[in-house]
C-alpha cells in the first residue's frame, strides 16, 4: 500500500479535476443581437458570424479531452494569435490518434476559446 500511494494520489487528483470540469459552466455571454464579440489585437472583432457555441463547445470537448483535462485550456487567458498557435500545435499531437484535427474543427475550437477564454 505504501508503494502505491503516489498512484492513488494522482488518481484522486485526476478524478477531482474531471469532476470540477464537468460541473464548470463554460458558456459565453452573448453580446447584443446574439452575436459573440471577442477582443483581437486591441480591436473588437466579430467572432465567427453565427458561431454555434454548442457545436463549438462539443468540438472543443471532443478533441481536447483526449489529451488533457478541459480545465487546463479553460484556465488560461490568451488572445486569438496565442490560441491559434496552441490549437495548431495540439493538432499535431493528435496524429497519435490517427490524424491531425481537421482545419474546420481547429477554426471552431479557436473561436470557442477566444470567446470563453480570450484576453
Amino acid at each position: 500500500m505504501r508503494k502505491h500511494w503516489p498512484l492513488i494520489l494522482i488518481a484522486a487528483l485526476t478524478l477531482t479535476t474531471a469532476a470540477m470540469t464537468a460541473t464548470a459552466d463554460m458558456k459565453a455571454e452573448p453580446a447584443e443581437e446574439g452575436k459573440l464579440v471577442a477582443e483581437a489585437s486591441g480591436a473588437k472583432a466579430m467572432a465567427g458570424e453565427g458561431l454555434d457555441m454548442d457545436k463549438a463547445k462539443a468540438t472543443f470537448e471532443s478533441f481536447c479531452s483526449k489529451c488533457h483535462a478541459l480545465s487546463r485550456p479553460l484556465g488560461k487567458k490568451k488572445d486569438r494569435g496565442a490560441w491559434t498557435a496552441t490549437v495548431n500545435r495540439m493538432s499535431g499531437y493528435h496524429k497519435r490518434f490517427g490524424s491531425e484535427i481537421p482545419e474546420d474543427d481547429r477554426k471552431m475550437i479557436i473561436e470557442y476559446l477566444v470567446n470563453v477564454a480570450g484576453k
